[in-house]
């Protein structure tokens, strides 16, 4: 009998070990899935803000996915659905924010991970802000509310840095302006990319 108690002994920390090993590999799956499900968040973002400049969407939507983002689909979502005065379906997009903060509780500012997306967001967010952008403000509020969580953080001021090309079409005035706005906006993904190697 005593023989099978120090079996039992033995067994509880490896099952406490694997049961953690689990917590942790579904928790990683998860928080990937949340950033997957924050790009296409990001684009329907950059919609609101430049109806006629789609494009400026998909390359903050490409800066977020090369910086290797944890989570995030909650903000993104929450600030999408904002910007297109869905106001409900942005509460509930807030409350999954929060449920993905309560998953990895940590400041933003500890993990540095992305420079270059959120230096760039919070630039194109307050250059939108300084020229007039109707809902740049938005924007620039969900950046500082986005500082609490790392995830959070990437994907908000992925939606600032859909201003930055969409005012080079703008400053250059053209027909093609889906050509001009992904020529804009492939420093910034390359940028992006290579800061986060």
């Amino acid at each position: 009998m005593r023989g099978v108690n120090r079996e039992m002994r033995w067994l509880e920390p490896a099952a406490f070990v694997v049961a953690l090993a689990a917590f942790l590999a579904i928790s990683a799956c998860l928080e990937s899935v949340a950033a997957a499900l924050a790009v296409p968040g990001i684009i329907y973002a950059g919609r609101a803000l430049f109806p006629k400049d789609p494009v400026a969407g998909v390359v903050g939507a490409a800066t977020f996915a090369v910086a290797l983002p944890i989570g995030g689909a909650g903000a993104a979502w929450a600030l999408a659905f904002g910007l297109h005065r869905k106001l409900p379906l942005a509460a509930l997009a807030a409350l999954v924010a929060v449920g993905e903060f309560a998953l990895h509780p940590q400041l933003a500012l500890v993990l540095p991970t992305a420079p270059v997306v959120v230096g760039a967001g919070l630039l194109g967010a307050a250059f939108g802000a300084m020229t007039g952008l109707a809902k740049a403000k938005w924007v620039l509020l969900a950046i500082a509310i986005g500082f609490v969580d790392p995830g959070a953080l990437l994907a908000t001021c992925a939606v600032g840095i859909a201003v930055l090309p969409a005012a080079v079409v703008r400053t250059v005035g053209t027909e093609r302006r889906e050509l001009v706005a992904l020529a804009a906006g492939v420093p910034l993904v390359l940028a992006a990319l290579l800061s986060s190697m």
